[in-house]
């Protein structure tokens, strides 16, 4: 897809529906959020993962967008689009947006979370491949993906920058309800001993279904460590879990 700013350059404009909505000024608004893609028979549908914002795309734009690929098997993006105040239905669980047109995004690249025993067999938890990262900026979970958004060093290749990858490793007491840790594993693909091309700040979305393993039934509250930055906790619904109808 298009690529648009950064996280941070679009944090000034992240606003609800509701704000946008007092602006009987102009009936056509913007608006910028997380979503997670899901279809619904031919259509696509949104979901924002912050302001309960469902929204449904034009055809049209989508084709736009992706040069007439569609979303393929992407789940996630960072979307801005464009949205007609007189075609959003405000309803007790959020606003319905019908009819918008998408005028940028990027897709989010989207993980599983592995057990201890997967990131083992698969040799990502070794430390030559682990490097600390400069900041954990933010996490949180929605439309059933736990995200979270880092801010760390990368290499290069001969030509081009080469994208870490952030790999989370779930862990937990099944003695112990309600409260699991997550492993950050920061990998920069290159020896530890080659100097760093720049730093850069990215998001990547996990799929949460493991985290129902976690025993219990209320809240689950999540320690995420990294290496070279102190732990943070943050406090999961368990319906944040749940993927939307037809993701």
């Amino acid at each position: 897809m298009k690529k648009f700013l950064s996280f941070a350059g679009f944090l000034m404009i992240l606003a609800t529906f509701a704000s946008c909505l007092n602006d009987d000024e102009e009936s056509v608004n913007s608006y910028y959020n997380y979503f997670t893609i899901g279809k619904q028979g031919d259509s696509y549908v949104l979901y924002s993962d912050f302001g309960n914002v469902i929204a449904y795309p034009t055809a049209a734009s989508v084709a736009s967008l992706t040069d007439g690929k569609g979303f393929g098997e992407n789940k996630r993006a960072e979307l801005y689009f464009e949205y007609d105040n007189l075609k959003v239905e405000e309803t007790e669980n959020g606003s319905i947006a019908k009819e918008v047109n998408l005028r940028a995004g990027q897709y989010i690249e989207t993980l599983s979370l592995k057990l201890p025993a997967e990131a083992e067999a698969e040799n990502i938890s070794v430390s030559d491949s682990i490097f600390p990262i400069s900041q954990l900026n933010r996490v949180w979970t929605a439309n059933g993906y736990f995200n979270a958004v880092v801010t760390g060093n990368y290499s290069a290749g001969k030509t081009k920058g080469i994208r870490p990858t952030v790999n989370l490793v779930l862990e937990y007491d099944s003695d112990k309800h309600n409260a699991a840790t997550l492993r950050l594993l920061y990998n920069r693909h290159s020896s530890k001993m080659e100097s760093a091309a720049g730093s850069t700040q990215f998001i990547t979305s996990y799929d949460a279904e493991k985290l129902s393993m976690v025993p219990g039934s209320d809240s689950i509250n999540i320690t995420v460590l990294a290496e070279g930055v102190n732990p943070v906790e943050v406090k999961v619904a368990r319906k944040d879990l749940v993927k939307p109808s037809g993701v």
